[in-house]
């Protein structure tokens, strides 16, 4: 149960009186979150509409989503460019990939049992190198086996 979560400690007394306390330690109930799924302008994505329409020069910014699970599920990101692009070619900078996270306050702050996991980030500008690119969120929880994503791809216009 999720709610036996926490540190806990063994105490014993004895015949004569005296008590004797255990190390603490600390148990995890595991617990799965739901899948992730990703969010723009906070309007969640349809999972059946996967090709997103964006203006070349313009900025993206994402949030990934996991509702639930115990410990605290692990997102990350990936930007995977159409197979056809040469890098090279494109004179493409490693910043042009990139996403940037964005950090917040309530990341420091202690993790509640379910409370899932939110992870944000942007890509400056959206370059028609990023036609038909995919950016993934990655979910990764020890309840998992394989690892969860949720992902659009871009129509760069």
């Amino acid at each position: 149960m999720l709610e036996d979560d926490g540190v806990w400690q063994c105490e014993a007394e004895n015949a004569r009186g005296f008590f004797f306390n255990g190390r603490p330690i600390k148990l995890i109930v595991l617990d799965p979150p739901k899948e992730p799924y990703l969010l723009i302008d906070s309007r969640r994505l349809d999972a059946g509409n996967m090709f997103i329409p964006v203006k070349e020069n313009s900025e993206l910014a994402l949030a990934c989503v996991s509702e639930g699970g115990n410990p605290k599920p692990t997102l990350t990101w990936e930007v995977l460019l159409s197979p056809g692009i040469d890098r090279h070619a494109q004179k493409i900078s490693s910043e042009v990939l990139e996403l940037q996270e964005i950090k917040k306050d309530k990341d420091k702050e202690p993790y509640k049992i379910n409370a899932g996991a939110i992870s944000e980030v942007k890509l400056p500008a959206v370059f028609r190198v990023h036609h038909n690119a995919r950016i993934l969120c990655i979910m990764e929880h020890p309840t998992l086996k394989v690892r969860q994503n949720a992902s659009i791809l871009l129509d760069v216009q």
